[in-house]
């Protein structure tokens, strides 16, 4: 994934609030463990975009790159971080276009389409730019112990891939190794695997407590 462009076109906010980007594995309870921290607390979530099939895609877009839809959809967001983000909030974002890389980079998992994750990453490196996280935290958890997780989906065509171990590996070697140089903020890994639910969203509430930042830290609401 070498390139001599920057990876992404970032811009370092002024705003009051922080942007929290969490990344992970899937089974690694990501989604779970940030829906009980928006219900728990005051922070602001921002969802994952839906996943949509190739053939879902706006007609608009080339369908050998449907990752274009889910890099113009994130910079369409943008500008409603950026408010959450002046009103001083505390924002969790479910996914961000670190996802998108990592799922394009795991597909070429026979390094039969290496010109397509560097199109990527000029797609990513121009245009609008991206508002840069003030921490990532990456949820990770062993591959066996995530397919048990979501073994009620295995039958799904729709998530076929997401049970395909050599993607999975690859996926998760993305995280490891490629994303934290990919997005140059501070990075917070949390690896699931034995933890309960209740510590994962303990742990994911601390990755972030620490922040140094002006606005409060996120209390129990009333």
């Amino acid at each position: 994934m070498r390139s001599s462009a920057p990876l992404m076109a970032l811009e370092s906010h002024q705003e009051t609030g922080r942007l929290v980007v969490v990344e992970g594995d899937p089974g690694a309870g990501k989604t779970s463990a940030i829906t009980s921290v928006a219900r728990e607390t005051d922070v602001i979530v921002v969802p994952q975009l839906d996943h949509v099939s190739d053939a879902a895609v706006p007609s608009a877009y080339d369908p050998q790159y449907p990752e274009d839809w889910y890099v113009d959809m994130e910079r369409a967001r943008q500008s409603d971080i950026r408010k959450l983000l002046h009103s001083g909030q505390v924002v969790l974002q479910d996914r961000w276009v670190l996802s998108t890389l990592a799922f394009v980079y795991a597909s070429a998992i026979h390094r039969r389409e290496p010109g397509r994750i560097r199109r990527l990453l000029r797609y990513l490196a121009q245009g609008p730019t991206f508002v840069m996280p003030d921490a990532l935290v990456v949820m990770s958890v062993d591959v066996d112990v995530g397919l048990g997780r979501r073994s009620q989906f295995r039958q799904s065509d729709q998530y076929r891939v997401w049970f395909d171990r050599a993607f999975l590996i690859r996926f998760q070697a993305f995280y490891r190794v490629v994303g934290p140089r990919v997005l140059p903020c501070p990075t917070t890994l949390i690896d699931t695997s034995s933890l309960s639910r209740r510590s994962t969203v303990d742990a994911l509430v601390h990755s972030y407590a620490s922040l140094d930042r002006t606005v409060r830290d996120p209390g129990p609401r009333t």
